[in-house]
């Protein structure tokens, strides 16, 4: 499989890029995407259940776009972070909402092959919990890969819809409409 080297507290660091079975994946619960809905738990420990819930109605209308968008296009572009297990199991680092999206479609659409593994960037089993943090996209940088990905998915559809495409490579499109545009191979 395909390979990320990244720099970790300054040395490179390389990640694997492996297509993992959902029924292989733990959500995290210390995810601070539901740091507001666990705070206000009498419990100190989250079922599966109770954070696909705070996922999932955190804010609705997000969720359901970002739904929307990868039934759309068949699955994600950018992998989730996932940390080994004992026991050939994975914790999710970053990704945990992609995740749940993939296990209702795969709910809804339990033939469909594209929800049965997700692609996932597996961080090495020396890697400490400090350093998973520092490895992960700041929500800036988030923000900004999702906007690009974004007009990725619209220059797509114009693509799709231009009766000339093979006049068009996606680089002209791009320099014709003077958006940013990112290649993911």
């Amino acid at each position: 499989m395909d390979k990320l080297i990244i720099p970790i507290d300054g040395r490179e660091t390389e990640l694997e890029l492996e297509k993992i079975n959902l029924d292989k994946l733990k959500l995290d619960e210390l995810n601070p995407r539901i740091g507001f809905f666990r705070d206000n738990q009498i419990t100190d420990k989250l079922s599966e259940e109770q954070i696909i819930f705070a996922l999932t109605n955190k804010k609705p209308e997000a969720f359901r776009k970002l739904k929307d968008s990868i039934h759309n296009n068949r699955g994600i572009v950018n992998p989730i972070w996932v940390e080994k297990l004992k026991g050939g199991e994975y914790k999710i680092i970053e990704g945990n909402t992609r995740a749940v999206i993939y296990k209702q479609l795969q709910a809804e659409e339990p033939y469909e092959k594209n929800w049965v593994k997700i692609l996932s960037y597996v961080l090495p089993y020396e890697v400490s919990d400090e350093q998973k943090n520092a490895a992960k996209p700041d929500e800036q940088t988030q923000k900004v890969l999702n906007y690009l990905n974004e007009e990725n998915e619209y220059l797509d559809v114009m693509l799709a819809h231009t009766s000339n495409c093979s006049r068009f490579s996606r680089h002209s499109v791009s320099v014709i409409t003077k958006k940013p545009r990112v290649i993911w191979s």
